[in-house]
């Protein structure tokens, strides 16, 4: 015959075996649900970038962007995380490797923490940095320009990229004029610099244009060859 304790011990064991039912339960309605989710999404649970890419990228340090200045075609305001997918697609071309360098950038995040790292610390540092370019008419995203401030070099000096459709339309001429009189009126810069790469004509061109002057050759950081260093006539 069965005692209290067998069926106490019966008992228990049905308690149990209730439970592990309800916990299959919801991990098994937590799995389909998670997996319905990714799939239409169209993203794979194991690609962190891509994950990235559809999430916010650091929240906490997405500002409002900045307007700095504005021309007859071009507005110039500051870069924030959200300019990462263009920032992306601009360091990869093929001419900003070569005439620039590698940034190592490949992913969404990377691109952010470039902006972050570079562009949006040197504003919050020095007052100016590097600058998404836009037309003004569409906004539409065309390259960066501004100034940088590097620990090597004296002065701060100026630094423009566009993306190769957007050549041979006087963008990169007319925004970096606009950088050099936003630099010598407003920040109060009595002489700017440039670096470019020695066999880098069309950049020599421009920067000639826009009253710099071919000073010496130099070393840089991270460059397998001499830059060219250019610099505006005020001493």
């Amino acid at each position: 015959m069965s005692g209290p304790a067998d069926a106490w011990a019966q008992r228990a064991e049905g308690a149990k075996d209730r439970v592990r039912h309800v916990v299959a339960l919801i991990v098994g309605w937590t799995v389909v649900a998670l997996v319905t989710y990714v799939k239409s999404a169209g993203r794979s649970l194991f690609s962190l970038d891509k994950t990235l890419s559809w999430m916010p990228l650091w929240p906490d340090q997405n500002v409002e962007s900045v307007g700095v200045i504005e021309t007859g075609r071009l507005s110039l305001r500051q870069l924030t995380a959200d300019d990462a997918e263009f920032i992306l697609e601009l360091l990869n071309e093929s001419p900003f490797i070569q005439n620039i360098g590698d940034r190592g950038v490949r992913t969404r995040a990377d691109a952010a923490r470039y902006i972050l790292n570079g562009p949006v610390a040197s504003y919050e540092k020095h007052g100016f940095g590097l600058y998404l370019v836009e037309l003004s008419a569409s906004r539409a995203p065309i390259g960066i320009c501004g100034l940088l401030k590097r620990d090597f070099l004296d002065d701060a000096d100026i630094g423009f990229a566009f993306l190769q459709r957007f050549w041979s339309h006087g963008y990169a001429h007319e925004a970096a004029s606009a950088v050099m009189e936003h630099g010598r009126n407003v920040l109060g810069l009595k002489r700017i610099l440039a670096v470019t790469a020695p066999d880098n004509p069309s950049s020599i061109r421009l920067l000639g244009k826009i009253g710099l002057r071919f000073d010496k050759m130099i070393g840089m950081p991270g460059a397998e060859e001499p830059r060219r260093l250019f610099a505006s006539d005020a001493q």
